[in-house]
């Protein structure tokens, strides 16, 4: 299948971000096979395509606020990318993009089995998706456990300064990876792309918000 030419935004607003999660995605200067994760600058144009396989995309749009990152970002998310960094017993990063003009940063992470960590939520929010394993969180106010399997969402806004809210996270006897992207929930940063259309902004009011798998 193949999309039609568009552009990923203009101004201080747009890019597109992808995760290829199965098989592999292409345009005209790239390929992407499974797993990579992708950051296609504000004002790039492509007119990609999947290949004969087809592929399966996480994909975000419209969370780039920084015209100065002007170049197409490629990462290979297997374990054999010599990036990755064990900074705890358990937990290893491939740190995957950072800035520290708007304070966004993405990780993939790689719990070890039945790792067990007490999570802080950052003050500039955050976002999860699982993409292997499970997570078990059993939230530090009231004990409740709630469990996220492959595909799972979570997202936490900007504590605006607030008491840091945190939980106990514990991976699942598979261990569990993580695809993290932080800091980009600031109030700032969503009034600006709460008029764009196509911008996730509904939901940064709420405590926290979830998608599981259905």
């Amino acid at each position: 299948k193949s999309f039609a030419e568009h552009q990923h935004g203009t101004g201080d607003i747009g890019g597109e971000e992808f995760v290829v999660l199965e098989g592999h995605f292409e345009d005209d200067d790239n390929k992407f096979p499974a797993p990579c994760y992708v950051r296609q600058p504000i004002g790039s144009i492509h007119k990609p395509w999947a290949g004969p396989e087809g592929c399966q995309l996480l994909v975000k749009l419209r969370q780039m606020t920084d015209p100065d990152e002007t170049d197409v970002l490629k990462v290979d998310l297997s374990l054999n990318n010599p990036n990755w960094q064990e900074i705890s017993p358990g937990r290893s990063i491939l740190p995957m993009y950072s800035s520290q003009k708007t304070g966004e940063s993405v990780t993939l992470e790689q719990w070890a089995p039945n790792t067990r960590l007490e999570h802080a939520f950052p003050a500039g929010g955050e976002e999860i998706f699982l993409l292997k394993g499970n997570l078990q969180e059993l939230l530090s106010e009231d004990a409740k456990t709630e469990n996220f399997s492959v595909g799972s969402w979570i997202r936490s806004p900007a504590r605006w300064g607030r008491e840091a809210k945190t939980a106990v996270w514990q991976a699942g006897p598979e261990g569990v990876q993580l695809w993290v992207k932080a800091g980009h929930l600031t109030p700032q940063r969503l009034e600006a792309t709460v008029k764009t259309p196509g911008t996730m902004n509904q939901t940064w009011k709420t405590p926290k918000s979830r998608l599981n798998p259905l």
